[in-house]
């Protein structure tokens, strides 16, 4: 799969147009597209002291960005990206990713045709391979916020709302 961290460039759509673009070489060259690609948002972190160049402020939300609350510029420039990349790139799956919180995730069903469920975005979390010391933090930065999903709440929720997911759980 391909990806996009939008929140580093100045111009994303540039970036959708780049993704589709390299997805068409890469066919060219070994006859195979990417079956997937990923549009995460950069999130500010709090321990490391790195200032994302082109940070969209986000809206207003409750219950751990279970709800949204009020619509700012990045929930309005998400969905944008997330269709503008369903016309650029019709035949490959997008996959919406846990650095935005389930409210927002809801909105980007209409446009993801994947999404990801309980993914651990640190290094090596997912094989939860790192120590934790006596505080029971890591002992390693966190790279992301990302907000995983329990998968049969999810499930649940998507059916309620009218989707079909072939989840297997």
């Amino acid at each position: 799969g391909l990806g996009a961290l939008f929140g580093l460039y100045r111009f994303p759509i540039e970036e959708i147009e780049s993704l589709r673009l390299h997805a068409e070489e890469l066919e060219r060259n070994f006859g195979k597209k990417p079956a997937r690609v990923c549009f995460p948002s950069a999130n500010e972190l709090r321990n490391i002291g790195v200032d994302i160049p082109y940070f969209i402020k986000r809206g207003s939300y409750n219950n751990g960005r279970e709800e949204l609350v009020e619509m700012g510029h990045y929930e309005k420039f998400d969905e944008l990206l997330y269709a503008l990349a369903k016309l650029a790139i019709p035949t490959i799956s997008i996959v919406s990713s846990e650095r935005d919180g389930p409210a927002m995730l809801r909105i980007l069903d209409k446009y993801a045709t994947c999404t990801t469920l309980n993914v651990h975005s640190g290094v090596g979390d997912n094989a939860n391979i790192f120590c934790r010391n006596g505080e029971g933090s890591k002992v390693h930065f966190e790279q992301t916020t990302d907000f995983p999903r329990e998968p049969i709440k999810t499930k649940q929720d998507m059916i309620k709302r009218g989707y079909n997911p072939i989840l297997n759980i």
